[in-house]
Parts: structure tokens; C-alpha cells; sequence
């Protein structure tokens, strides 16, 4: 399928749910759950987890208006996808429902946090060539994120329709004592194609947190096995990848109940490779200082994407692509 048509497509769907959002059934059906949980605070405050109350109950608003609205009658079968997956004869709709937090988190407003099943779009973030201590230069392989429905299907094209990625996030100001609603807006992820061939900026901020292989599998294998915190053999290179440089040893003062110093450090195995992308790249294997361990990590489990990035033109071959549809808010 041509890249312009999948990219027409995202903007008639982003229309489409940001013509539902507005609208006036959408928006009694927030007031509603608004209401009931300013009724309802302290019961979900004292057993509720989570902070982001609303979450659930804009899923499940979502799962009942899109298709209503949007006419949608058949469902995704694959669990492979986004909170809402649903099919129409032209496209595959996934629609991530999120909600935050302005109390104490006002800067997240400038990112949009998405998991690794939520989107098509094949990310990088901080690969780099690092300076060796040793004067053999080689390439720190980031943190990659290669959607696991691209395993299936690499262009993520399923029975010929394109896989759409949408986020609707729901900001609200919860200070502990009663919660308010005060933003809705919905946001287009870039198809894996569009990606590929209309962006030349990376859109990936940071990384939440990471995946990493069990213990009762990893112990085992000699290129997967765990170490200690300076139990590790000589070949892996330190690397601060924060600032792109080789490091001797690791940070002074650290301890294993002290690793705060290591956020920003990493393990690079020049000898092995990344198991879950081997197919894709030849990366090498990276470990992340995790649970009193050196661990590897394959891949991030979750991750912000840039707002400001995403909606920025692109100009690729002298072509100007335009991105500032991407991103639709409405103050509450």
C-alpha cells in the first residue's frame, strides 16, 4: 500500500475520533464518570492502586462509541494490539486509552506514553558511536522498539488494511483530596511505513522501563546469564550512554543498595547479539542494572514519545510532509 494513502487514511480517522471526542454525547459521557467518581473518591482512593482513575472508564466508553459512532462492527482478533482494536472494510483501528496526572506531573504533557503493543512504528533511542577506551570505536545499539505484530506482519498491512495507531489521553488534576478533568486529546503514532519514509527526526523522548528476561531462564545461558554488580567479566564495556563515553570502571560511591549513579549506564556484550531483534538488526546486547543484577534487555516495556517531535514538518528528498493534524486538544 502507498505511504500518501495510509497517511490520508490517518488523517480521515483522526477527524473521525476527534469529531468524537468533541461531541456532545462524548463529552456528557465524561462529565458523567466524572461525576460519579468525585462521588465515589475516597472508596477507589483507599483500594485502587493506580493514581490514573480514569483510565478504565475511558476504555470502556471508547469500546462502546467507536464503533457506535465511528461505525465499526468487527473486532481485531489478534491479541497483539492496542486497548481498542477494531476492523472496517479500509483500515485496522488501535486506540491506546490513557489517563494522567497534572498534579505533580505537568511536564508529561509534552509526551505521550505508549507500550510497545500500541503502535507499528519501528523506534530508536540513543544509538550512538562511543570513543573506546581502547581506540576500537563501536556503536552503542539504544533502546529499540520493534513492535512484535511486525513479526507477523513486517509492514504492518493485515488482510490489506493498513494498522492505525491513536491515543487518547484524558488529562486530569487529582491533588489527593477530589480529582477534576481539564484536557482530552487524541494523538496519531505514525503507521510503520509513514514512519520509515516520511520522518528523518526520531520521535522517541525516553524510556519508561525495560523488559527483561525471566530469571529461571536467564540464569542458565551463558549469553543471557545475570551478574553481579561488579561481577562481571572484563569484555563487557561500560558506557554512559547519557553522555556517549567509555567509562573504566563504574561510577565511584555506588553500592547495591546505593545505584542511582547507574540510570544511565549500560553493559555492552561487542561479542553477542540482540535475541529478540536478530532478525531485524545486528545489535548488540545491552544489560541494565536491574533488581540487584546486571540483566539484559532486549527492548523497553514502555516509552514517551516527543509531542513536539511528532507533529514537526518533515522534509525527505526535497518532499514536505506536514504532521501538525497529528495532535488535537480540547480543554475541558
Amino acid at each position: 500500500m502507498d505511504v500518501n494513502q495510509i497517511i490520508e487514511l490517518e488523517k480521515k480517522y483522526q477527524e473521525k475520533l476527534n469529531s468524537l471526542i468533541t461531541s456532545e454525547l462524548f463529552l456528557n459521557d465524561l462529565k458523567k464518570i466524572e461525576s460519579e467518581i468525585k462521588q465515589n473518591y475516597n472508596l477507589i482512593k483507599n483500594t485502587f492502586e493506580p493514581k490514573e482513575k480514569f483510565t478504565a472508564a475511558l476504555e470502556r466508553i471508547l469500546c462502546i462509541r467507536i464503533p457506535e459512532i465511528l461505525n465499526f462492527k468487527e473486532a481485531f482478533p489478534l491479541p497483539i494490539s492496542s486497548d481498542v482494536a477494531l476492523m472496517n472494510d479500509e483500515v485496522i483501528l488501535w486506540v491506546d486509552a490513557k489517563s494522567y496526572d497534572r498534579h505533580g506531573n505537568a511536564g508529561d504533557e509534552e509526551n505521550i506514553v505508549i507500550g510497545i503493543n500500541q503502535l507499528t512504528s519501528v523506534l530508536s533511542h540513543k544509538k550512538m558511536k562511543i570513543s573506546s577506551i581502547s581506540g576500537d570505536d563501536f556503536i552503542f545499539p539504544g533502546f529499540n522498539i520493534y513492535p512484535p505484530i511486525l513479526k507477523g506482519f513486517p509492514t504492518a498491512i493485515y488482510q490489506e488494511k493498513p494498522i492505525l495507531s491513536f491515543v487518547i489521553g484524558l488529562w486530569c488534576y487529582d491533588d489527593g483530596t477530589d480529582v477534576d478533568l481539564k484536557k482530552i486529546e487524541v494523538d496519531c503514532i505514525p503507521h510503520f511505513l509513514v514512519y520509515k519514509y516520511t520522518y528523518v527526526n526520531d520521535i522517541l523522548t525516553n524510556t519508561k522501563n525495560y523488559k527483561y528476561y525471566p530469571d529461571s531462564s536467564a540464569n542458565d545461558d551463558e549469553i543471557l546469564k545475570p551478574y553481579d554488580l561488579f561481577g562481571f567479566p572484563d569484555r563487557l564495556k561500560i558506557v554512559d550512554y547519557k553522555n556517549g563515553i567509555e567509562l573504566n570502571e563504574l561510577p565511584e560511591g555506588i553500592s547495591p543498595n546505593d545505584v542511582g549513579k547507574l540510570r544511565q549506564i549500560a553493559l555492552v556484550d561487542l561479542e553477542n547479539y540482540n535475541q529478540t531483534l536478530k532478525d531485524y538488526e545486528d545489535l548488540y546486547l545491552i544489560r541494565k542494572f536491574e533488581g540487584g543484577k546486571w540483566k539484559v534487555t532486549d527492548t523497553p516495556n514502555g516509552f514517551r514519545i516527543n509531542a513536539t517531535k511528532l507533529i514537526m514538518d518533515q522534509n525527505v528528498e526535497e518532499k514536505l510532509f506536514k504532521n501538525d493534524w497529528r495532535i488535537n486538544k480540547l480543554e475541558l
